[in-house]
């Protein structure tokens, strides 16, 4: 685990971070956690909406929100989180059930509570990265699954295997030729789907 002064000497920010719909005092008093936490604002909009366009094109690893009253609704930041295409913390004047139950459905990573705490600030922004890395890891996870499992299927029904052939037949080709086993089966796919050549 890293120090905080090795944090600070390192050539690299510890996180990108974009804030999104506070004020600029409020962004300015951030601004200066982060930095003190060893991060780096790459991005600073006074409304969610501006902010979307321009943190596509920052890819921040960490976006800070305080949401504006017309983008409440756990779809709202679902569809915010899934656009931002990194983890999303809220910012909050205080704690309400209504919030958390947004949060929740919309898949926020964290929230923090006013006044944030520099010491609150480093932990939450590196538990939603985390956190975030983890279920990111997951969702491909199963989408690896998905694409081995059609492949499988694939040489089952063209080649008269069964699943554990099938399954076996995929695993040498991956060893074979030194790819993981969802490329292999990705390569399968493609090619059952272009036609052979005459």
């Amino acid at each position: 685990m890293r120090t905080h002064n090795s944090i600070l000497r390192s050539s690299s920010p510890r996180w990108r971070v974009a804030l999104l719909g506070e004020t600029l005092q409020a962004r300015a008093s951030l601004a200066e956690g982060i930095r003190r936490g060893g991060g780096l604002v790459v991005l600073a909009q006074s409304t969610v909406a501006e902010g979307l366009g321009a943190i596509n094109r920052v890819r921040p690893d960490i976006a800070i929100i305080a949401l504006e009253a017309a983008w409440h609704g756990g779809a709202r930041l679902l569809r915010l989180r899934d656009e931002a295409c990194c983890p999303v913390v809220l910012l909050a004047q205080g704690p309400s059930r209504r919030l958390l139950d947004e949060a929740v459905e919309g898949g926020v990573m964290a929230c923090l509570i006013e006044p944030v705490r520099a010491a609150q600030l480093a932990s939450t922004l590196d538990l939603a990265v985390a956190r975030f890395r983890e279920m990111q890891g997951l969702r491909q996870a199963l989408a690896d699954r998905k694409v081995i499992e059609r492949a499988k299927g694939l040489l089952m029904a063209r080649q008269g295997l069964t699943e554990d052939e099938a399954f076996r037949r995929l695993r040498r080709s991956a060893m074979d030729t030194q790819r993981p086993l969802a490329d292999t089966a990705r390569a399968v796919l493609q090619a059952a789907v272009v036609p052979a050549s005459v």
